[in-house]
């Protein structure tokens, strides 16, 4: 059977969809004997809320669905329409909020010239003149660095070769000679002796 209506809203669609299965479950719920009244008409409101629901979520009408917003008088309203009216709407503020923006922004400005117009005033008072002395003694430290530059280098190197030579002495002050050494010394020393004796 192919039922061709003409639904509008989907309101309409879910309506025609519960009206025509609530009999339905009327009838299988009548139908079983096991079951309490009160137990029944329990049953029956909650598999009717979850038909509502499921009929709802499921309803396409002119390839649009439930969940798309709606305007009171009905028109629907989809994400680009929203969208649109949310860049009307920046565009509105954005050609407006300039002009109520303007005197706070020349506010601010004025201000800021007159703290840079205070700052200029003590920065000028403060400046210090170069005197003839001081270029004369600017002169003779800049031509007197290289001099003792050349000094402090040849001082650091002398003193370089200082440590180690005083290194080498420690380490021969501090050697205990070995038993062979001690032959040789003495073998040396008697013939020092016997050739001076």
């Amino acid at each position: 059977m192919n039922m061709a209506l003409k639904i509008t809203t989907t309101d309409q669609a879910s309506d025609f969809q519960l009206g025509k299965y609530k009999g339905l479950f009327n009838s299988l719920l009548e139908g079983q004997n096991e079951i309490a009244e009160n137990v029944k008409t329990d049953l029956m409101q909650e598999l009717l809320s979850t038909f509502e629901t499921a009929v709802r979520e499921n309803i396409i009408v002119d390839g649009c669905s439930n969940d798309e917003v709606r305007h009171e008088d009905g028109e629907r309203i989809t994400l680009d329409d929203i969208l649109d009216e949310k860049i009307v709407e920046t565009t509105r503020k954005r050609s407006c909020y300039p002009k109520k923006i303007i005197p706070f922004v020349v506010r601010s400005l004025k201000a800021e010239r007159k703290l840079m117009e205070m700052y200029e005033h003590t920065a000028d008072t403060e400046e210090l003149e170069r005197e003839a002395f001081q270029d004369h003694i600017m002169k003779n430290v800049s031509e007197g660095v290289p001099k003792r530059f050349r000094q402090v280098t040849a001082v650091m190197k002398s003193l370089q070769e200082v440590c180690v030579r005083a290194e080498g002495l420690h380490q021969v002050l501090t050697l205990q000679p070995s038993v062979k050494s001690l032959e040789i010394y003495r073998e040396v020393v008697d013939r020092y002796r016997e050739e001076n004796s």
